[in-house]
């Protein structure tokens, strides 16, 4: 009994208490759609076509009719890199996807959808997972793509910026842990693919003003926010996740918002917050939960 104790006390920490956020951030605002710019941001991470795999797979014939959808009501779509340069003007109006993690399916199922319609994408890949499997989440593994992919992707024009090294989850390290996430990721990548890279992506969508000011120093220019879009500086910008239920409707929903209410942007914020859960199952040896950090 002690046992299932500890288990169910433990399955509220980690799931439990992110969905309560998660609703309450619902309730309070989830629902309303307001838009301070005309630049949305999509985040994908896996294109699977096994319809038992996790909630933030999609499936490669819904990420076509997507694209289709784009190009059918000439939508434009750009890099982050790209769209940050513009993000404050109100007379720019494109649509930016991104992939996390870099998986190993995205060269398989999306890339060639991409480059079928000439759409230009950013990949955030994780530098310390490249061509390995996925052992730092909670979720089936996956393959990341390798260095070869990678460079192939780079050189037909698609953006890569960085997930860090390790995919830890940056609020809970320290100082020298944290630059170490970000540098040794940074450098890693540009050599690579012989190219800059200033674009980078939260791990978990956990980030902090003291980070982004430690992002920027090192040589990032932007970022995405997966969450706390209300904090939005300089240089960020809002990412809205895409998951194994949205409908093509609901991700075009998402792609070019209206005002007012919005299942599917509400949705989205909810699903957010389960993405704490992974750091806290899956908890390093060098986090730090309380104390100076960074």
């Amino acid at each position: 009994m002690k046992l299932q104790g500890f288990f169910l006390i433990l399955f509220a920490l980690v799931f439990a208490i992110p969905l309560l956020i998660g609703i309450s951030a619902f309730i309070i605002s989830g629902k309303k759609n307001t838009r301070s710019n005309h630049t949305v941001a999509l985040l994908f991470h896996s294109i699977s076509a096994n319809r038992n795999s996790h909630l933030s797979h999609f499936s490669p014939d819904k990420f076509s009719l997507f694209i289709e959808n784009i190009i059918n009501q000439k939508l434009t779509t750009c890099t982050l890199k790209e769209a940050a340069t513009q993000y404050n003007d109100a007379s720019f109006s494109k649509i930016v996807i991104t992939f996390d993690d870099a998986f190993e399916s995205f060269f398989k199922y999306a890339f060639p959808i991409l480059q079928t319609n000439n759409v230009k994408i950013t990949v955030f890949p994780i530098a310390g997972f490249i061509g390995k499997a996925s052992d730092w989440d909670v979720l089936p593994k996956q393959i990341h793509m390798n260095k070869t992919q990678l460079r192939t992707i780079s050189e037909h024009g698609h953006e890569i910026g960085s997930h860090t090294m390790t995919h830890s989850n940056l609020t809970f390290l320290s100082h020298k842990d944290l630059v170490m996430e970000l540098k040794d990721s940074k450098h890693l990548l540009e050599d690579l693919i012989g190219k800059p890279v200033t674009s980078l992506s939260f791990p978990f969508g956990s980030w902090n003003a003291g980070i982004w000011r430690i992002a920027r120093e090192i040589g990032y220019c932007q970022a995405t926010c997966y969450r706390h879009h209300k904090r939005i500086i300089n240089g960020l910008i809002p990412v809205r996740g895409i998951y194994s239920f949205d409908t093509i409707s609901d991700v075009m929903e998402k792609a070019v918002p209206g005002e007012g209410y919005s299942n599917s942007i509400a949705r989205c914020r909810i699903m957010s917050h389960f993405a704490k859960g992974t750091p806290l199952w899956n908890f390093q040896k060098n986090y730090i939960l309380t104390g100076k950090k960074c």
